[in-house]
């Protein structure tokens, strides 16, 4: 089991420090909007207060945990930290989340190094400014692997918006400059843009900018199709075919004078 932080009560000299470690299925700078990790209590024991320190071990790919001497204890660690207070657990099987985790996830996937596949050690501490007066006893990986720590982690993904010319516009002018408004979080863009929306052709991979001038001014009467795909780290948010046509061909009647 995992007690934190202390093995039995406040003044048997057993302050545990306490790594769990995760693998992440998650690309390096994703935007992380919330991230918690969720406790089923194994055993009902000290109800005092428990302030808790929530750290990771800074490294882009922690090790595996071992037995050695100050392992959890010694590791680097993140800037990003978090206070965590939980409330009194009553009942075995009770669950309990900790507070919002993102500044620490954020902090250790935007590293460079990071990427999808690699593992996180969280670290929980008592908080010496505040020390804990009590003890939360949660199942560990070995009690059970449906009751240990369970890491919740929400991502924000938003593909290119506020496109111009809008979608089906008609009448655009041959020289139009294409623009979008970048999606959340995204680095670089992806650009594709032909007349045959089943087979766009890239004009632009990994551009930091958000517009795009065609090489050669349009035909008149042509329908032309465009795709923007948004790249944020190591993720990639494909969007939509996007059409209009541009403007009819014109020519000046000569007047006749009389």
């Amino acid at each position: 089991d995992l007690e934190m932080p202390y093995e039995d009560g406040i003044t048997d000299n057993y302050h545990q420090v306490i790594g769990i470690r995760f693998v992440l299925p998650i690309a390096r700078g994703v935007q992380v909007s919330k991230a918690y990790i969720t406790f089923t209590c194994d055993e009902t024991k000290l109800p005092g207060v428990v302030n808790l320190i929530i750290d990771g071990d800074l490294r882009p790919n922690a090790p595996a945990l071992s037995g050695n001497t100050a392992d959890v204890s010694g590791r680097p660690r993140t800037k990003a930290q978090v206070k965590w207070a939980p409330e009194a657990w009553t009942t075995v099987g009770q669950a309990s989340k900790t507070s919002d985790l993102s500044p620490v996830i954020q902090e250790l996937i935007n590293q460079a190094g990071w990427a999808a596949g690699n593992a996180i050690v969280l670290i929980f501490t008592d908080d010496p400014a505040n020390p804990s007066q009590g003890t939360r006893c949660a199942d560990a990986y070995e009690d059970s692997s449906t009751t240990c720590p369970q890491l919740h982690i929400e991502i924000s993904k938003a593909p290119a918006a506020a496109l111009n010319p809008p979608d089906g516009a008609t009448d655009v002018a041959r020289d139009v400059v294409l623009s979008w408004m970048a999606g959340e979080n995204a680095t670089a863009h992806n650009v594709y843009f032909g007349t045959d929306a089943a087979n766009l052709s890239s004009v632009g991979q990994g551009q930091t900018g958000t517009t795009y001038t065609p090489s050669a001014l349009l035909t008149y009467g042509q329908t032309y199709y465009w795709r923007v795909d948004e790249v944020a780290g190591n993720a990639l948010t494909s969007g939509g075919v996007w059409s209009f046509t541009v403007e009819p061909f014109s020519y000046p009647i000569p007047g006749k004078s009389i």
